[in-house]
């Protein structure tokens, strides 16, 4: 007999633990912080160098990619 009404199911693939932020995020976090303290440079540039820690954090995880690191740490420097 074939048929058996208490079978297994079949298993979902496992829903990966790494959740990547694409480019246009990073960069639209970092216009952000930009934006939102143009009038108080030292505090904006103190959230930049916060955040580009976290963007080094990313790309050690493998995370990030080489290339987008590359182009975020040049976005930094020439003021976006």
């Amino acid at each position: 007999m074939g048929w058996w009404p208490f079978k297994k199911k079949e298993r979902a693939r496992p829903i990966p633990d790494v959740i990547r932020r694409d480019t246009r995020s990073w960069l639209s976090d970092l216009q952000e912080i930009c934006e939102r303290n143009f009038d108080a440079p030292e505090e904006a540039r103190r959230q930049i160098r916060q955040m580009a820690g976290e963007w080094s954090d990313a790309n050690r995880e493998g995370v990030m990619e080489d290339s987008l690191l590359e182009g975020l740490e040049h976005a930094c420097i020439t003021g976006y």
